[in-house]
């Protein structure tokens, strides 16, 4: 019998659109505003998909949304006649509506298709209102991906706001977006960073003024992060951009996740940047964190049989740290079932590729009596088990140890649940 799963997307290869890309990159930053150059309803999926997010980070010394979304509205006859008058009217909407210190246009994939020339049409407004116009020409699915629009965006912000810098800082800039100044990612970044001594409040390209843009390059150091190998691959490459066009170094790892990670990615860092005696400090403030929770959550949590179920292709490369926090925490790992089309010989190779623990591997067909034995379920998509209780797997893994600990707090939340009925915490 085959496992419930509730909006399942089985997809062979993921596609993306650059366009909401482009309007992370900005949407926190004051002064900007976006335009897409697209049919209304682009920018009303990025709305409906950006909702939840938007909803979360509405909170006391949380950042919320300052660029508004425009879309110039391509209608079926400009697929014929062009669209270049919608984005030239456009923008002068926005221009007087608004009053933008900068413009970043997004090109969708139908703007691509019919060639129009949003270059040019920026171009010659920004010549005739004198307000910055950056154009993205990554074009929706055509020829882009989320993290596309984002790398071409933030290039572009580098290219009109920032010089080389005459005076450089002992600071980092943490290039992406993870839930702005305010978020557990950022403060969970700084804790592991702070016996360093070193200032990581400058953020690019996101949560950015013009102010905070020009002064980028002053930082020593860049620090790219993305959570999963597609996005740090982006991030890295932003890194290597901005290295060479303003003389700054950039670490080039991307943050730890987990109990092993942790320690090798403390030493390296001490390293790069010439503090190895910081190091045992780091180290020893990071493993503090988590004995901390293990102390607290582990007489509940030790014992407990936990299964994890797979549905679909997980944002990090790899899971061995999801493993090692539970067997910190005495949990046993019954084992791993592979949901959809995955075959058994599949699945084998794909936890030999996670260098993961010795545990039994299933597939959904044979996998469903291990999830109704299990205690307590990690997964990464939500199972339909009247009696299942699920954490769903954090979409951005967390920072180094002190992250775990709200996992480990959910986790615990599972466990002391006294009626045998189906939950799922998320993990984020």
């Amino acid at each position: 019998m085959a496992v419930g799963k509730r909006r399942w997307l089985a997809a062979k290869t993921s596609c993306s659109c650059s366009m909401p890309g482009v309007w992370r990159a900005v949407a926190h930053n004051p002064g900007a505003a976006v335009v897409y150059h697209s049919p209304k309803a682009c920018t009303h999926i990025t709305g409906r998909m950006d909702l939840y997010q938007y909803y979360r980070e509405e909170r006391p010394g949380q950042a919320v949304y300052t660029a508004p979304l425009i879309s110039s509205q391509i209608e079926e006859k400009h697929v014929i006649f062009g669209a270049h008058r919608v984005l030239s009217d456009c923008l002068d909407y926005v221009i007087a509506t608004y009053r933008p210190a900068y413009i970043v246009v997004a090109n969708s994939c139908l703007s691509g298709v019919i060639g129009d020339d949003s270059e040019g049409i920026c171009k010659e407004k920004e010549a005739e209102t004198g307000v910055p116009i950056l154009n993205v020409d990554a074009r929706g699915f055509l020829d882009g991906e989320y993290y596309g629009g984002f790398f071409e965006a933030a290039k572009a912000l580098a290219d009109r706001f920032m010089q080389p810098a005459t005076e450089r800082l002992d600071g980092i800039c943490v290039l992406g977006e993870k839930g702005g100044p305010a978020s557990a990612f950022s403060r969970d970044l700084r804790d592991l960073l702070a016996p360093f001594g070193l200032p990581t409040e400058q953020r690019f390209p996101a949560y950015s003024s013009l102010a905070d843009l020009a002064a980028v390059p002053r930082n020593r150091l860049l620090l790219p992060v993305g959570g999963s190998a597609s996005a740090f691959t982006w991030m890295e490459k932003l890194a290597k951009y901005m290295a060479e066009r303003f003389d700054q170094e950039y670490f080039p790892h991307d943050y730890p996740i987990g109990r092993r990670a942790t320690k090798a990615w403390l030493q390296e860092f001490a390293r790069f940047i010439g503090k190895e005696e910081q190091a045992a400090e780091a180290v020893r403030l990071q493993e503090e964190h988590l004995n901390e929770a293990l102390r607290k959550y582990r007489p509940q949590l030790a014992g407990k049989r936990v299964a994890i179920a797979l549905g679909r292709q997980v944002r990090q490369a790899s899971l061995r740290w999801l493993t090692d926090m539970l067997d910190d925490a005495g949990m046993v790992t019954t084992g791993i079932v592979f949901l959809s089309e995955t075959d058994a010989a599949a699945a084998a190779k794909q936890q030999a590729e996670w260098d993961l623990p010795a545990v039994p591997t299933y597939t959904e067909a044979d996998g469903e009596d291990l999830l109704d034995a299990a205690d307590l379920i990690l997964t990464n998509m939500e199972l339909e088990g009247e009696n299942y209780r699920q954490m769903y797997i954090p979409m951005v893994p967390p920072v180094g140890l002190i992250g775990l600990v709200r996992l480990y707090e959910k986790l615990y939340r599972l466990a002391c649940r006294r009626r045998r009925s189906g939950v799922v915490l998320y993990g984020w």
